[in-house]
């Protein structure tokens, strides 16, 4: 992302996280509809991220529609829910790029599909875009990043449980 934007980085900033939240949400209804014997555990993850990408995307209007609101001027509160949601995003994006590669492996109708697995790599690769957009906006934004838990095995039926990072209440206009 082009630091040309200036002031108005930030509601650039939420354009895309808006976008491509959407984009991923629209991407769990796509697998689990190309894949209807999809395994349940898979299923059921697929169904949270849906959920927590809708948040993001939602808080991700909201700061859009109070940036608008205040003549494009964001106040420094509302500037700190931009950086959360930011960092709170790209974490969501890396740990779903994580789930799909392991659904990639595991599951067995996604494995003896090949139009299916190609559709997942594109999905993949469009997740990846994202974090690379935001990385271009925010070189150390890769920094800011927790981890994923350590000794966590990922497994299909532990999976749906990773799917923690959802937006901080504080990401709220």
């Amino acid at each position: 992302m082009l630091m040309v934007y200036g002031a108005l980085m930030p509601l650039r900033v939420l354009e895309e996280i808006r976008f491509w939240k959407m984009q991923e949400r629209e991407h769990t209804v796509v697998i689990r509809t190309l894949v209807p014997d999809l395994e349940t555990p898979f299923v059921r993850l697929l169904e949270e991220w849906e959920g927590v990408f809708e948040k993001a995307e939602m808080a991700a209007v909201r700061l859009i529609e109070a940036a608008i609101r205040s003549g494009f001027w964001l106040p420094p509160q509302q500037q700190a829910q931009v950086n959360q949601l930011l960092i709170a995003s790209a974490s969501q994006s890396r740990l779903f790029i994580q789930h799909l590669m392991r659904m990639e492996q595991e599951s067995v109708p996604i494995r003896t599909r090949p139009v299916v697995k190609t559709v997942l790599e594109h999905i993949i690769r469009e997740s990846e875009y994202f974090l690379g957009v935001l990385q271009a906006g925010d070189p150390m934004l890769g920094l800011h990043a927790p981890p994923v838990p350590a000794g966590v095995s990922y497994t299909p039926s532990n999976m749906q449980e990773l799917a923690y990072l959802h937006v901080q209440p504080s990401a709220r206009a």
